[in-house]
């Protein structure tokens, strides 16, 4: 990994720091190719080509949610806030 995605000096870093961030990376990258498959889908014309693309964007939803489970199972806080805000009826924003 570059150290120019880092904000801090590598070596004052942890491990479990550095693999945070590693997934959080990853996340980011799998969001914006998640975004590129829903554009292509949309534009495209031809069936087959967009039966390939939507299997690839499922692809990147599945990523996408082992993603967010690793870093649940490895932060307290963030597992927290999920069970707070995830599969509920009602509104998604919390009042003030």
């Amino acid at each position: 990994m570059n150290s120019d995605d880092y904000v801090e000096q590598v070596q004052k870093l942890t491990a479990p720091t550095m693999d945070m961030h590693r997934a959080l990376i990853s996340l980011s990258e799998k969001a914006a190719e998640l975004d590129r498959c829903n554009q292509r889908v949309d534009a495209c014309t031809d069936s087959s080509l967009i039966a390939i693309l939507k299997a690839a964007r499922a692809t990147e939803k599945k990523n996408i949610a082992m993603l967010v489970e690793w870093m649940r199972r490895h932060d307290p806080d963030l597992d927290h806030a999920l069970r707070a805000a995830l599969f509920k009826a009602g509104p998604i924003a919390e009042e003030e």
